[in-house]
């Protein structure tokens, strides 16, 4: 929870003083550093910074595993690959970019993912 004044307390810095940041600056920060991961050609090169910002207490990152049944809450349906076994259909087959929510829980951006699905004839 945010303190009254609208400013979050922080861990210590190096000398031991608190820090303050604005509300919503962990997010800022995460869908930047997301924005520049999506750009990344290696898929184990995007899943770093993903990572990394994971652990920023105003941001949490959405990067479904493979399996997880499809949410069109939180996932953006990219494309669609066959899948291997009937039960996986409509499950995530690969996550391509990270999603990204708020302390809120508020989207900021869906997680952008391959379907396992059947192709349309």
């Amino acid at each position: 929870a945010v303190p009254p004044g609208g400013k979050e307390t922080v861990p210590p810095d190096a000398d031991g003083a608190a820090t303050e940041r604005p509300p919503g600056l962990d997010a800022e920060v995460a869908q930047a550093v997301l924005e520049v991961a999506d750009r990344l050609t290696s898929p184990d090169l995007r899943r770093r910074p993903a990572e990394a910002v994971g652990p920023l207490p105003g941001a949490t990152v959405i990067v479904p595993g493979p399996g997880a049944r499809f949410d069109p809450d939180v996932h953006e349906w990219v494309s669609s690959r066959p899948p291997p076994r009937e039960d996986l259909r409509e499950t995530v087959a690969e996550t391509l970019h990270a999603g990204l929510a708020d302390r809120t829980g508020r989207l900021l951006r869906p997680a952008r993912v391959i379907v396992y699905d059947v192709p349309e004839e």
